[in-house]
């Protein structure tokens, strides 16, 4: 009868070590799907598609937060727009002046007038003359009746020069310089040609109103510029208070996206855009002001050409022009809410 022999004990190794006769289990294969680098490669790295969304998504969030309370939001866009319409409108008023001032400059005219002892014969033959130079453009005859006819008109002194024996006006010519002069300063040598003629009593070429005028806005435009630079500052103190009005506002919230690891980019770029969405309203309200006060003034300025006998009308803001403005304006918000948003992290980063 053969003997029941007991099953050898396995033998125990050092710890964690498989019995004899068994292959260890093979550790599980790495996924292949998650990369290597922790949290930190997980997130999405940098493209133009995740740029412009951060921004999109920055710009709509400060244009609700401006929604949130219309009333002020609305009082300083108009206060901004009022700041930005008046150096606007003195440019505009510049602008308008230079090419009434222009259209000047190309018409001059000077006015012969003849001897009283100059006959009508001799006065049409010097008038032949000067209209067959090349440096003169035309000459118009006016005789002594044409003249005191048109005096009449203009001055409305009719029953008085009536009343005259004798017509006290001189033979006329008015002459138009041609292209070798084309400014006021050649013109006044071709004046001062025209006087020493036999025929001529005097020559009028009124040089000084127009050279004032041309300081008069050559001033204007130092003034205008001066005043842009103020009230560009007036823009920039306003926008920066009204963005650190905000910022208290949301102090705490601020506070909250810095503690769990906000940036200071993330935090600044809706402050920016609030400052930007400001500019761009402020320099819309600044366009439509000035459009109305242009279709305000237009009809009473074609009135007052009509009695100069002049086809002038108003000039207004063109398309380039508007684009400027409302350029300046949304770089001025911006500009603004930059020094708003860097002086209260400088401020938060020392506490």
């Amino acid at each position: 009868m053969a003997r029941h022999r007991p099953d050898p004990a396995p033998r125990v190794g050092p710890r964690g070590a498989t019995p004899r006769g068994k292959r260890p289990p093979r550790p599980p294969a790495p996924d292949k799907r998650a990369p290597a680098g922790g949290l930190k490669a997980r997130l999405p790295r940098w493209s133009p598609s995740v740029w412009l969304r951060q921004h999109r998504l920055a710009a709509r969030d400060a244009f609700f937060q401006m929604l949130k309370t219309p009333l002020s939001s609305l009082l300083t866009v108009a206060v901004l727009g009022i700041a930005l319409a008046l150096p606007a409108a003195f440019y505009l008023f510049l602008k308008n002046v230079d090419q009434l001032s222009g259209a000047w400059d190309g018409n001059v005219q000077m006015s012969v007038f003849l001897r009283m002892d100059t006959g009508h014969q001799d006065a049409l033959a010097l008038a032949g003359r000067l209209r067959a130079r090349e440096d003169i453009a035309d000459v118009e005859y006016q005789s002594p009746a044409a003249a005191l006819a048109e005096f009449e008109r203009l001055s409305g002194l009719g029953d008085v020069l009536r009343e005259m024996d004798a017509n006290p006006l001189p033979a006329v010519l008015l002459v138009q310089p041609g292209a070798g002069y084309p400014d006021l300063v050649s013109a006044g040598r071709l004046r001062d040609e025209l006087a020493l003629l036999p025929e001529v009593d005097a020559v009028q070429l009124d040089l000084e109103w127009l050279q004032r005028l041309r300081q008069i806005m050559l001033l204007g435009q130092r003034l205008g510029e001066g005043l842009a630079l103020l009230l560009g500052g007036a823009v920039l103190l306003v926008i920066g208070n009204t963005i650190r009005l905000m910022i208290e506002n949301r102090r705490q919230e601020i506070h909250v996206l810095a503690m769990v690891g906000g940036t200071p980019a993330y935090i600044r770029r809706p402050l920016l855009y609030q400052g930007g969405w400001f500019g761009l309203g402020g320099g819309i309200c600044a366009w439509i002001f000035i459009a109305v006060g242009v279709v305000w003034l237009r009809v009473p300025a074609e009135r007052l050409a009509v009695l100069y006998e002049s086809k002038y009308s108003l000039l207004s803001l063109n398309p380039f022009e508007v684009l400027v403005l409302l350029g300046c304006s949304i770089l001025l918000g911006w500009i603004g809410a930059w020094v708003a948003v860097r002086r209260h992290l400088a401020t938060a980063g020392d506490e």
